[in-house]
């Protein structure tokens, strides 16, 4: 039987309906070119930071036990000491970067991350390194604490006591101030947190009448609740209980739970860049950090965050105050955390 060509209606309404399809797809794309070029304009508008990368025998000289040097302005929060270089590490392996995010409090690290970008996995890690961690640093004759290592010499100093002293190939860094958590908590609509009960009866103890303000508008609910950015940095403050329910201090769990939320979705990204940019400062170039962003996305966060020193790692010392670790067992955790499945 003879058949017979569609009908011009019909061949009308196909045309109709590809078109449309086209125009759909286009403005998509034309969306996702638009998002994609705002954010690296975005990227493009943090404060970079020229810290030389030198081999280890080039390092300076650090003066015994000297005072640490202030910085160039009591405001400047994202002060970067300029004669302290990071020393060259060679990648220990090429489908794997780290790199430090540290959350700084008044020239202070308060918050140390190590995010590492696992090719082979397709996924990001976190690890909250402790700052109170007892550590040998270049410099010092006796074992301080790790955050002291900024304070001496900068971000480099820092980058190249956690390489020594955990066994890592940190070549990177970004730095945050700490002081903008409010402002991003608010962005993306408030953060689950859970209030313990011990913390609810410091924030109603405080000396702070504004923090003690705060602790009224927080419902005493026994599991997590969405917190406002107001609420979450009383609720940061509290210097006792030192840690929350995780056993991990709170900046820590704070920074780290906005850094996954950033690699949930596109937008959350373009919210915090939008809001928190100007709060940051990195020795990443932009095409790096439009690499690392797209990883973030692609790959997304693990939900576990790798708390160092473990919990059955350290003793804790009372004065001064600081934890004891056992750093060659820490340093294989670790190492199984980064590089390899957790034992």
């Amino acid at each position: 039987m003879k058949q017979h060509a569609a009908s011009p209606p019909v061949q009308i309404r196909l045309r109709r309906a590809a078109r449309r399809t086209g125009a759909w797809l286009l403005a998509l794309a034309g969306l996702i070119t638009g998002l994609a070029l705002y954010g690296l304009l975005l990227l493009d508008q943090a404060p970079a930071v020229a810290i030389p990368i030198v081999n280890p025998d080039a390092l300076p000289e650090i003066a015994q036990d000297t005072e640490p040097p202030s910085p160039v302005a009591p405001d400047d929060t994202l002060f970067v000491h300029p004669n302290y270089p990071i020393a060259r590490v060679e990648q220990k392996d090429k489908r794997v970067e780290n790199i430090l995010l540290v959350g700084l409090d008044q020239n202070a690290p308060a918050s140390i991350l190590i995010v590492s970008c696992d090719k082979r996995r397709q996924t990001v890690r976190l690890a909250a390194v402790l700052a109170s961690c007892q550590v040998k640093q270049r410099g010092r004759s006796q074992a301080e604490p790790l955050g002291s290592a900024y304070l001496y010499g900068g971000i480099g100093n820092l980058v190249n006591t956690c390489n020594e002293t955990l066994g890592l190939d940190i070549q990177r860094f970004v730095l945050f101030d700490l002081a903008q958590i409010p402002a991003l908590v608010d962005r993306l609509g408030g953060l689950p947190v859970t209030v313990g009960e011990d913390e609810m009866t410091a924030l109603q103890q405080s000396p702070d009448e504004a923090i003690r303000a705060i602790e009224r508008t927080i419902p005493a609910i026994d599991g997590p609740q969405r917190l406002v950015g107001r609420q979450v940095s009383a609720w940061m403050s509290l210097e006792e209980p030192f840690l929350d329910e995780t056993h991990t201090p709170r900046p820590h769990r704070v920074l780290a739970d906005l850094t996954q939320r950033a690699g949930q979705s596109s937008l959350a990204v373009l919210q915090l860049l939008a809001e928190g940019i100007d709060a940051c400062a990195t020795n990443l170039g932009r095409l790096e950090k439009a690499r690392l962003t797209g990883q973030v996305l692609l790959y997304g966060f693990e939900d576990a965050v790798l708390t160092v020193p473990k919990e059955d790692l350290y003793t804790i010392q009372d004065d001064p105050w600081g934890l004891i670790v056992d750093w060659a067992e820490q340093k294989e955790n670790l190492r199984a955390f980064i590089w390899s499945d957790l034992p």
